[in-house]
């Protein structure tokens, strides 16, 4: 059961360290949004919240970073609000 745990914590965090990387990229903005709301989403694990602190930086996501970190996690199911 750990094995399997520690097997999907790791394709998470790969898929994270993915969006992490659109938002980051040249990718046409609804990408990037997306992205960017899959990081929303799961801010309650510890790598996708240091995505969010990393994004304090950009340019178009500062703000939305900013106001996701302040939040508390998003209920399950509700998708995160996009201010960009």
């Amino acid at each position: 059961m750990r094995r399997l745990r520690n097997s999907r914590n790791k394709q998470e965090a790969r898929e994270l360290g993915l969006a992490l990387e659109l938002v980051r990229s040249d990718a046409y903005i609804l990408i990037k949004e997306a992205a960017f709301a899959l990081l929303c989403a799961h801010k309650d694990q510890p790598f996708a919240r240091h995505a969010l602190e990393q994004l304090l930086q950009h340019e178009e996501f500062r703000v939305s970073a900013k106001r996701e970190l302040s939040t508390s996690s998003t209920t399950k199911g509700e998708l995160p609000y996009l201010c960009v």
